[in-house]
């Protein structure tokens, strides 16, 4: 099984490809207008966002990242006040996601009220996936100088492929699946902040 994953591995290809020519991926120009706050004493949460173009998800996580509340937005602009007072005293995460930018919110829900420090809210330029099965193409704008990790994972959970992208500020690249096995395959991209996941069946 090894020798199977190392020529695997070897028989990869990872083609990198010019912005230019990624225009599945294009990035809107106007960045939108997204505030999160709180309202008032009571608990709960308002959101004003504007310039949206595309769907922007909007989720409330519990802190072990199981999401309790999801709404997809269609439209350019969106306002609407969470009621948060159903939720059991704890930390939990508002984010919203709007393209390639992921804006997340910690609050903690007490028994006296709601805390959400403005201070504590994290923006992070979330990786785009597309695949068509034979290719995983992936575009992860990363704001400043970082280094990315990727790997790729069986359904055994065995790494058969892993790419490692040092000092970069923008990455799109595309990965070839043509030399796997079929079956089902994880994408994971790790940045210094947090992970994120792709599924995708060859």
């Amino acid at each position: 099984m090894k020798n199977l994953i190392q020529n695997v591995v070897k028989a990869l290809m990872v083609i990198v490809f010019a912005a230019s020519t990624v225009a599945a991926f294009a990035i809107d120009s106007e960045s939108p207008s997204i505030t999160i706050n709180k309202i008032g004493y009571e608990k709960k949460i308002g959101v004003v966002m504007k310039n949206l173009s595309g769907e922007v998800t909007i989720t409330i996580q519990s802190e072990s990242g199981s999401p309790l509340v999801e709404e997809k937005v269609n439209q350019a602009e969106y306002a609407k006040i969470f009621n948060v007072a159903n939720l059991e005293a704890g930390n939990y995460v508002f984010t919203v996601k709007s393209g390639l930018r992921e804006l997340e919110q910690p609050f903690e829900v007490a028994d006296k009220g709601l805390v959400l420090d403005a201070k504590k809210r994290r923006e992070f330029f979330a990786p785009m996936f597309k695949s068509n099965g034979e290719n995983v193409d992936f575009q992860l704008m990363a704001g400043k100088l970082t280094t990315i990790n990727v790997n790729i994972r069986n359904s055994a959970g065995e790494v058969v492929f892993e790419d490692l992208i040092k000092n970069v500020v923008k990455v799109e690249k595309r990965y070839s699946l043509r030399q796997l096995p079929k079956g089902n395959y994880t994408v994971m991209v790790s940045t210094p902040e947090k992970d994120y996941f792709y599924d995708v069946r060859k």
